[in-house]
């Protein structure tokens, strides 16, 4: 045996770590082919997350999303659902004292707005969901009528 042939037959152990990495991995591609709203929505969720409950509350909510097949990358497409668990683990306000779920998609909403160079008019008058949603629509239609550079 020279210097140079090792047994790496250890390495097997590391197999869970290999795929923890190689789902790390899949899960960066899949969020490369996000859109520049959606990108500009999870970056404007982020913030607000982590400015009003911190890193770590942020890391929880995002790993139980996870666990219940809403990873992070697909936020953007599943708003109803995101706002549903948000809410379960927040409070909605309703019949309760504090409600914080509502107060977050609000300043999520203004964020994102602040973030696309839109003037939110006033207090989130619809659903969370449904107000990204038409954002959305209008921010691709605007799109689409101003040429690129």
């Amino acid at each position: 045996m020279n210097n140079f042939d090792y047994d790496f037959s250890f390495i097997t152990f590391f197999k869970p770590l290999a795929s923890l990495f190689d789902h790390r991995y899949q899960l960066a591609k899949r969020s490369n082919a996000l859109d520049k709203f959606d990108e500009a929505l999870l970056s404007a969720m982020d913030e607000i997350l982590r400015y009003t409950l911190g890193d770590i509350c942020t890391q929880i909510i995002y790993d139980y999303l996870e666990r219940i097949s809403i990873p992070r990358s697909e936020i953007p497409n599943k708003l109803d659902r995101f706002s549903e668990e948000l809410r379960k683990l927040l409070g909605d306000g309703k019949g309760q004292i504090l409600g914080s779920a509502p107060i977050l998609e609000e300043a999520i909403a203004e964020r994102l707005c602040a973030k696309l160079g839109v003037r939110m008019q006033s207090r989130l008058s619809m659903a969370f969901s449904i107000f990204v949603r038409k954002l959305k629509e209008d921010y691709h239609s605007e799109e689409k009528r101003t040429p690129s550079q």
